[in-house]
C-alpha cells in the first residue's frame, strides 16, 4: 500500500470532530476547577465580614478585576496553546495592560506616601497571600490538566504557563472574597506574586504532566 493510500485509510477511520470541542473542554474544566476553589475559599478561609459594605465600594471591584483581567489574559492564551499550530500566539501581550496599570496605581500610591513608609507598606501585612493563592489555584489546574491531556499542545512549557496563569488569576478573584486589603501596592506585590507562583509552578509542571 502507497502512502498515500494509506493516509487515506486512516483519514476514513477518523471521526469528525464536532466544532469548538476544545474551547468546550477548556471551559467546562474551568468552571469545575472554579467551583472547588470557590468551595474551598467559603468553607476553608469564609467570607470577609463587610462583604455585603465592601461590594458597593471602588477598592473591592479594581482588585477583582485585575485579578480577573489577568485570567481572562491566561484563557486566551489557553485556547491558544491548546493547539499543535502555537508557533505564532495572538494577543498574548494582553497580560501586560493589567500589569501597567495596576503599576500605575501604585506609583501614584507610594508618590503619596512618605518614603520612610514604604518598607512598612511593602511588608506589611505579611506575605502570605501569594502561597494561598497558589494553593488555592492547584483545584483550577489540575481540572485543566485533565482536559489537555485530550487536547494536542505541542509546546508544553508555555502550555503549562499558561494553564498555571489562569488557574493562579481565577484563584486570586476568587480569594477577594475573603481578603479585605486594597492598597494597590498590597493587591500589586501580593495577588501578582501568587498568579507568577502559578505560572512558573505550571512551567515547570507542563512536561511531565500534558504529555500526550
Amino acid at each position: 500500500m502507497s502512502h498515500e493510500a494509506l493516509i487515506r485509510s486512516l483519514v476514513k477511520q477518523v471521526p469528525p470532530v464536532p466544532r469548538n470541542t476544545a474551547r468546550r473542554r477548556i471551559v467546562l474544566a474551568l468552571l469545575g476547577g472554579g467551583a472547588i476553589t470557590l468551595v474551598l475559599v467559603l468553607f476553608g478561609l469564609g467570607v470577609r465580614a463587610d462583604i455585603g459594605a465592601a461590594a458597593f465600594t471602588a477598592p473591592f471591584w479594581y482588585k477583582a478585576a485585575y485579578t480577573a483581567s489577568l485570567a481572562a489574559c491566561g484563557l486566551i492564551l489557553t485556547l491558544q496553546v491548546a493547539r499543535p499550530d502555537t508557533t505564532r500566539l495572538r494577543w498574548a501581550w494582553l497580560w501586560a495592560a493589567p500589569l501597567a496599570v495596576m503599576g500605575a496605581m501604585c506609583a501614584l500610591e507610594l508618590a503619596s506616601t512618605p518614603s520612610w513608609k514604604w518598607a512598612a507598606r511593602i511588608m506589611y501585612p505579611p506575605w502570605s497571600c501569594p502561597l494561598i493563592v497558589l494553593m488555592l489555584s492547584a483545584p483550577v489546574f489540575a481540572a485543566l490538566a485533565l482536559a489537555f491531556r485530550r487536547l494536542a499542545p505541542t509546546n508544553l512549557p508555555l502550555a503549562g504557563a499558561a494553564l498555571g496563569l489562569v488557574s493562579g488569576a481565577v484563584a486570586a478573584t476568587l480569594y477577594c472574597l475573603y481578603c479585605e486589603a486594597v492598597s494597590p501596592l498590597y493587591i500589586f506585590t501580593r495577588y501578582t506574586s501568587g498568579v507568577a507562583l502559578a505560572t512558573m509552578a505550571g512551567a515547570i509542571l507542563g512536561p511531565r504532566i500534558l504529555r500526550w
